[in-house]
Formats: C-alpha cells, structure tokens, sequence
C-alpha cells in the first residue's frame, strides 16, 4: 500500500533534488537542449562571487533576529497562557497562531502596505505620535529593509511555535511545581528549574525550523522588496535571478544545490551541538 505513495515522493521529491546537482556541474540556459559539462566551474565562481556572499550574509542576520525574537517572544506568551490560566486562554492560541496559516503572499502583500511610506499604517501611526524624524521609507532604505523583511516572518511563526511551548508546558506534571511551591520557589526558580529545562527537546526541534524558515523566504523577499535592491537580496531570490532572469539555470541551480548541503550541514550541526542528557520525570 505504500510503494504508490512512496513512487510518487520519489518522482516528485527525490528526483528533483538529483536532478539539480546534475544540472549544477552544467553551464545551461534552461530553454535549450544544448549543455555544456563545466564540471565544479559554477561553484568556483561561488567562491567568489560578492554578490552570493552578501545574500549569504542577509540570510544569516535574518535568522538570527528572526529566531531570538521569536524564541523569547512565543516562550514568554506560552508560560504567561499557561501559568496564569486565562479564560480567554483559547482565544489567545487562536489570534496568534492565525497569521501562520495565512499564505505567504498575502502576508507579504499586508505588510507592504504596513510599510507603504505615504498610505502605511507604521508612518501614519509615528506622524500621529509627532515622531516624523522616524518615519522611513522602510523597504527602500538599505538600513531598513531586512528588519522589515524579518518583521513578518517574526509575526508569521510566532504563533506556531507559541503553540509547541503551551503543548510542551501542559505536559509538564503540575506535581512539580506544586513541589517546587511547597520548597518555597517563586514564579522565576520555577521557569529556569523546571519549565525551561524541560522544553528543551521543543527547543531543539524548533532551531531546525528556524533554519529552513529563514532560508526558504523567497517568496515573502520577492513580493515585499522585489528582486531590485541588493540590501534585501538572499539566496533564493539570488538562485531565481540567476536561473530565470539571467538564464544561467547552471549557477542558479548550483546556488540551490549550496542551499540544500547548508541547511542540512546546520540542522545537523545544530542538533549536534544542542544534544545533551535527556531530562526525565
């Protein structure tokens, strides 16, 4: 029963990806049967291509903002839900976690408007405040428009893994606290010698998807910042460039092959560094 679905996974999922490391030792425009072999030419030039290396860099500071923020973030709304026990505690799980089902575009298409420099809600509200000096055109200044990029990606996860912290925490028997109480541990001892170890497992799960979300944001950096400003250039519109403006599908694809081993390479890393002594109760 399932050599269908795994024939089907492997026609559309394995062989793609076998297909582009192929594609990648090839110099090829993509609209022509003509290839020619360059063996490891297209990942020389990587080496020292400026331009990758700059959308390497936006990467990177994309997923260090967008994970710190959203870790603190959807951590502190998870322990204030469950330890405080709301009513309306069901509510909040559901205003939250809404933005992360909404599609990618129009996430992208309600934050360029958030942003728009005349009609956004963002300059509106600062020139309401008397605050005009820090008003912006915020997705067409090189000094804003990667923290503007990484504002919804922030917004757009942070449900999701606010859900895992709750759904982590309510599995935490309540004897341990109601123990910790009784030894005289306040709301803090209780967080750093309880709660937190305890989701650290949650946590390690999580760094895997923040590496592949902050990696694979294409589609919000094209429709947010356009494929125009280098400021806001990262690997996958750098690979789309390459591969369907330029029509050097060869590097492009070869981009997208460094794309895969780097993600991969990261999570395995990470997963290595983040492993210890599981805690048990």
């Amino acid at each position: 029963m399932t050599i269908p679905v795994f024939i089907g996974y492997a026609y559309f999922g394995i062989l793609p990806y076998i297909k582009g490391f192929y594609y990648s030792f090839f110099k090829w425009t993509g609209y022509t049967q003509v290839m020619n072999f360059v063996g490891l030419e297209n990942f020389k030039r990587l080496a020292g291509d400026t331009n990758f290396f700059n959308a390497l860099y936006n990467n990177a500071a994309i997923f260090l903002i967008s994970t710190l923020v959203t870790f603190v973030l959807a951590l502190f709304f998870a322990v204030v839900i469950t330890r405080s026990r709301f009513t309306e505690s069901l509510l909040y799980r559901i205003t939250y976690f809404f933005p992360y089902v909404m599609p990618t575009a129009a996430i992208a298409i309600l934050w360029r408007f958030i942003f728009n420099p005349s009609v956004g809600i963002l300059n509106g509200l600062l020139t309401l405040l008397k605050l005009d000096f820090w008003t912006h055109a915020w997705l067409g200044e090189k000094a804003t428009v990667l923290g503007a990029v990484t504002a919804p990606i922030i917004w757009g996860s942070l449900g999701f893994f606010m859900v895992l912290f709750i759904s982590g925490i309510q599995g935490i028997p309540a004897t341990l606290y109601e123990a910790a109480q009784i030894d005289g541990a306040g709301e803090f001892q209780q967080f750093t010698r309880i709660t937190f170890p305890l989701l650290w497992e949650i946590m390690r799960t999580m760094i895997v998807f923040f590496i592949s979300g902050s990696i694979a944001c294409f589609a919000l950096v094209r429709v947010m910042a356009g494929l125009t400003n280098p400021a806001a250039e990262v690997l996958g519109t750098y690979m789309y460039k390459h591969a369907f403006q330029y029509t050097d599908f060869g590097y492009g694809t070869a981009v997208g092959v460094f794309i895969f081993i780097l993600t991969l390479a990261l999570a395995l890393i990470m997963r290595r560094l983040t492993r210890k002594e599981l805690v048990e109760y």
